[in-house]
């Protein structure tokens, strides 16, 4: 498949196309994509090995929602930078190293961009209040509590569901 012809239809954020798409047999047919650009997401884990997770109303699960600390890749900034930077904005808590397990897309029939998985371990907390109207609550849950609810289908979101589970695997094989 490639595109073959691309219109805007939104400009601001997310910029959002309407793009013309060819397949191998020559048709034709018109695509939505939501261009979210570079983003991050961070499994980051306390001292005492807590899972830091964010609660958040977003829009498509109408009701709270676990999230990993994340976001958007700035102009200008690095991967890592970025994520260090969500970490602390979301959480209060900072980040001395980094570890970037993968990338990933969890809409790739519509969303252009990927995020950037990264591990910090041992972060510690500094004062700091993360926007209200977009961070309702800061969880930190032992790593077996997290486990158990990803395999119950109780974070909601693919992304979280998925970087505790992978979590679970990389920690248990070392």
């Amino acid at each position: 498949m490639r595109v073959v012809d691309s219109k805007h239809i939104y400009t601001g954020w997310p910029p959002i196309t309407q793009d013309t798409v060819e397949f191998h047999d020559g048709t034709q047919k018109k695509w939505i994509a939501v261009h979210f650009g570079e983003g991050v997401a961070v499994l980051a884990l306390t001292p005492e090995r807590k899972l830091i997770l964010t609660t958040q109303h977003l829009l498509g699960a109408l009701e709270p929602v676990y999230v990993l600390p994340g976001g958007v890749v700035h102009q200008s900034e690095s991967l890592e930078e970025a994520a260090k930077r969500e970490l602390l904005e979301e959480t209060g808590y900072v980040a001395e190293r980094l570890e970037l397990l993968f990338r990933y897309n969890n809409m790739p029939a519509f969303s252009r961009g990927w995020v950037h998985l990264f591990l910090a371990e041992n972060v510690t907390s500094i004062p700091h209040t993360p926007d209200p109207n977009e961070i309702t609550g800061i969880e930190l849950l032992e790593l077996p509590e997290a486990l158990e609810m990803a395999i119950r289908g109780e974070l909601k979101t693919s992304s979280t569901t998925m970087g505790v589970l992978l979590l679970h695997q990389r920690l248990s094989t070392r």
